[in-house]
């Protein structure tokens, strides 16, 4: 006897349209029945199997509710750890910093370009970013104007500098991994160097013509004007800096 199919919700849900990537959208279910004594043991066995037996009933079911997202879906059916997906989740910060090295010396981001390169970054991370922490926020942690480039940057234009832009991430995870988050999101903006490279590139040709991106913490979240005395590095697989 069916009692209840009920929705345990997702923490992680996106849009579906977030990207031209494809990927798995879940839907978790906690799924109550009544039974013989003797045959509850076998009960999710059995639902496993008739669910995997109108799986193309979903399919069909899926495509009226979005031709376009569901176009090309496939569903599949496993099972999960209960208690784990309902762990209790907390937000966390972490200021990260990113380097944009061997760029002309007295450049300065100005503040629309500080904007679209943090827009960048986030819509990146979202992609990016371990399943298990979801992206809430990736923000300017520079508080101030910025000065655009320098009057004086002509003459110095054989000079090459680095520009830092510090981030502010916010990611929502599970709490036993939330220790964890900065090690992910690290490695997470390690994988998308080289798109903001091409970004760089393509925002300013002249400027960002050699410019190489590297990505460091930095110790008080709270500093947004001058790099701190001793950054944190991340460390890359090797071992080094």
């Amino acid at each position: 006897e069916l009692v209840e199919v009920a929705d345990v919700g997702s923490r992680n849900g996106r849009s579906l349209l977030t990207s031209r990537r494809l990927d798995t959208v879940s839907l978790p279910l906690r799924i109550t029945v009544r039974a013989p004594s003797d045959v509850s043991n076998f009960a999710l066995s059995y639902v496993m199997e008739v669910l995997d037996e109108y799986k193309q009933d979903l399919v069909r079911k899926l495509k009226t509710l979005d031709r376009v997202a569901f176009n090309n879906v496939y569903v599949s059916v496993d099972t999960y750890d209960f208690n784990a997906i309902n762990k209790p989740v907390e937000e966390t910060v972490h200021p990260v910093r990113l380097n944009f090295e061997n760029v002309p010396a007295g450049y300065s981001l100005s503040r629309d370009d500080r904007a679209s390169i943090v827009r960048l970054v986030k819509k990146l991370l979202d992609d990016k970013l371990n399943d298990s922490f979801q992206l809430i926020e990736v923000a300017d942690a520079v508080n101030r104007n910025n000065r655009s480039l320098l009057s004086s940057l002509l003459r110095n234009r054989r000079r090459l500098d680095t520009v830092s832009l510090p981030l502010r991430v916010t990611v929502k995870a599970p709490a036993d991994q939330s220790n964890l988050a900065l090690v992910y999101i690290a490695q997470a903006i390690r994988d998308i160097i080289p798109d903001i490279e091409l970004y760089l590139k393509a925002l300013d040709g002249n400027i960002f013509m050699y410019a190489r991106v590297s990505v460091e913490t930095y110790d008080n979240i709270s500093d947004s004007t001058d790099p701190p005395r001793n950054p944190i590095e991340i460390m890359d697989e090797e071992g080094s800096e």
